[in-house]
């Protein structure tokens, strides 16, 4: 009997959970960086119906202060905290990083390689389509994660 990977879901939080309408990252439109119920109400339907576990590839993983502010406020929108399983690792110091985008990419890759997983999914705001066109679920920072986009992760870790 072969037991079924559990699917992953590696969550960035600024721009997925933390939305800036009609700003560009401005803190002072959410200066305590607080998550959205509505995108968290999404992601709490993603892990629902897949029964998917966390892995924040987020910058808030670098700071323990906010990823235990993070683990609170997802308690507050019914996701418990055994659901984030991990972070992926800090790979800035990397050799031949060329941006943002490239790094986060680097560092889900690794973990996906490190962990063997075939079933995940990226809810993300960085352009990381021009790595990876499967598993990969843009989000816009003015919106995040959105009804329609909980669904098109939710196909991708069902199919």
């Amino acid at each position: 009997m072969t037991t079924k990977e559990k699917a992953t879901i590696f969550l960035d939080i600024d721009g997925v959970l933390c939305v800036y309408p009609g700003s560009h990252y401005n803190y002072r439109v959410n200066p305590n960086n607080n998550v959205s119920a509505f995108a968290c109400a999404n992601l709490k339907g993603i892990l629902d119906a897949t029964d998917a576990r966390l892995v924040v590839s987020s910058s808030w993983r670098l700071f323990p202060e906010f990823l235990s502010d993070l683990i609170k406020q997802l308690g507050t929108h019914g996701i418990k905290r055994n659901l984030v399983v991990g972070v992926t690792e800090d790979l800035s110091q990397t050799p031949g990083i060329k941006d943002h985008c490239h790094l986060r990419w680097t560092e889900i890759n690794d973990y996906i390689k490190k962990h063997k997983l075939t079933n995940y999914v990226i809810l993300d705001d960085f352009s990381l389509e021009q790595y990876t066109d499967k598993r990969f679920v843009k989000t816009h920072m003015h919106t995040g994660l959105t009804e329609e986009l909980r669904d098109l992760a939710v196909a991708m870790l069902t199919d």
